[in-house]
C-alpha cells in the first residue's frame, strides 16, 4: 500500500467535487434541470443531448480517451447481495452512448460520495478508481466549455472563482 500516492488521490477527489457541484450549479441555473417530488435535480441527460455533437467530434484527444476509457471500464455499482453490500458490473441505461457517460460520471460521484472505496483495497483497485476520476475530471471540464453559458455558471462568482483557479487553474 506504500505504492500508492495518497495526495494525488485526495487532490484529484477535491478537483472532481468542487467541479462536479459547480457544474451542477451551473446546469441548474441555464434550465438543465427537473424537478421531482418538490426536489430540483441538475439535469444531466438534457445537457449530454445539447453537447452529444461538440463530444462527438471533438478533435481533443485527451478527450476522447477519457471518453473511451470511462465507457470501456465503468464504474460498479453498490449493490445488495445476500444482505451485504457488495459491487457489480452494471451498465447505465439512460440512453444514448453520451447519456450513459454522464450517468457513469455521477456514479463515479456516488461511488466516492456515499460509498465504500476507501476500506480493504488492493494497490490495483485505487489505481483504477483514480484512473476513474481523473478521467471523469478531464471530461467534466472540458464539456463545462463546450456552452457559454454553462461556462460562465461555472466560474462566474468572486469566491468560487478564486477557489476554482486555485485549486483547478485556468
Amino acid at each position: 500500500m506504500d505504492d500508492i500516492n495518497i495526495e494525488e488521490f485526495k487532490k484529484e477527489i477535491l478537483k472532481f467535487f468542487v467541479t462536479f457541484s459547480r457544474l451542477e450549479y451551473a446546469l441548474k441555473a441555464n434550465g438543465f434541470f427537473y424537478e421531482y417530488r418538490g426536489d430540483v435535480h441538475p439535469d444531466w441527460k438534457k445537457f449530454a443531448r445539447k453537447i452529444k455533437d461538440e463530444l462527438d467530434t471533438s478533435s481533443d484527444t485527451s478527450l476522447q480517451e477519457a471518453i473511451k476509457f470511462i465507457l470501456e471500464n465503468p464504474p460498479k455499482k453498490q449493490v445488495v447481495k445476500s444482505g451485504k453490500l457488495d459491487w457489480e458490473n452494471i451498465p447505465e441505461s439512460q440512453g444514448s452512448e453520451i447519456e450513459n457517460l454522464f450517468g457513469y460520471i455521477r456514479r463515479i460521484r456516488n461511488n466516492l460520495f456515499h460509498g465504500e472505496k476507501f476500506t480493504k483495497k488492493l494497490p490495483e483497485k485505487f489505481d483504477r478508481d483514480l484512473s476513474l476520476v481523473k478521467n471523469a475530471l478531464l471530461i467534466l471540464r472540458k464539456t463545462v466549455e463546450f456552452d457559454e453559458d454553462i461556462s460562465r455558471a461555472f466560474w462566474d462568482s468572486p469566491i468560487w472563482n478564486r477557489f476554482l483557479e486555485s485549486l483547478l487553474g485556468k
